[in-house]
């Protein structure tokens, strides 16, 4: 894992990639729900830039993928539980 940033809600982060393209992801808010906590980012990127979610950038690229998600991913595909 890389960097491991702590911030508060309306706090914002900045990613800045190799094409000069801006990322602004911004804290909304902080919750906790029936013991689950949970948090809720606000993205404002290009409309060319492309936003997923691990769980949906895994399915789609699966070459790419962490090596725990390939096994997950193939002990699902194998009916494994």
């Amino acid at each position: 894992m890389g960097l491991i940033l702590t911030r508060k809600n309306g706090q914002a982060v900045f990613i800045v990639t190799e094409s000069g393209e801006t990322v602004k992801i911004t804290i909304l808010n902080m919750v906790t729900k029936y013991g689950h906590r949970k948090t809720r980012l606000a993205f404002d990127a290009s409309d060319e830039t492309r936003i997923y979610r691990e769980e949906i950038y895994n399915q789609a690229n699966p070459a790419d993928a962490p090596l725990e998600a390939q096994v997950t991913n193939r002990s699902l595909q194998n009916g494994d539980k």
